[in-house]
């Protein structure tokens, strides 16, 4: 068992590359809820710790979303906390709090938009404390600027406006400040 926190994006890079035996054999897996079966087992894995998600995806994916070993972990876009909405969730975290004390070090052209993957990071890096392998993480890795054509995600490929409100530059610095912060090494693979 590798005693690591594994983080698996929703990006292409991981098709074909037959890495699930390997993700599954990190101490923590943390994934995001998607819909639909493109995440081959032989390529993402199975093994889920948490699921980490805005309160947006939580009300319209979790259902299709296996449930973790372990919990949840959600916060919200808008609100300063999570709902009542979400009170049926069994094991379940508010992380808005952490996430706006990271969030608000973006840049005002970046803000207030955080991605699932440096949201997740932020979590495991202030919660779990172990060294992060973040994989499928495409737009983070390759620091894509906003607003730019968006081919970093399978969950992306079938809308009519591929484009991100991300700053994966920023994000991808701010993770960088992040694992300096914790002294927790990440690796993007």
């Amino acid at each position: 068992m590798i005693e690591a926190t594994a983080i698996i994006g929703h990006g292409p890079s991981l098709k074909g590359k037959q890495r699930g035996k390997h993700i599954d054999s990190f101490k923590c897996v943390i994934r995001f809820p998607y819909i639909g079966n493109w995440q081959n087992i032989k390529d993402y894995g199975t093994k889920t710790s948490y699921i980490c998600a805005t309160t947006s995806r939580a009300r319209h994916k979790l259902a299709d979303t296996p449930e973790p070993d372990y919990g949840y972990y959600i916060w919200s876009k808008k609100q300063k906390h999570i709902t009542d909405e979400f009170e049926h969730i069994q094991n379940k975290r508010d992380e808005t709090k952490l996430i706006r004390s990271w969030q608000k070090r973006l840049p005002s052209s970046a803000y207030p938009y955080f991605s699932h993957g440096t949201a997740a990071a932020c979590i495991a890096m202030a919660r779990i404390k172990k060294p992060i392998v973040m994989f499928g993480c495409d737009a983070l890795k390759s620091g894509m600027e906003n607003r730019k054509d968006y081919i970093g995600s399978f969950v992306y490929e079938n809308r009519r406006n591929n484009r991100s409100f991300h700053s994966f530059a920023e994000e991808r610095k701010l993770i960088d400040t992040m694992s300096k912060h914790y002294n927790i090494e990440v690796v993007f693979e």
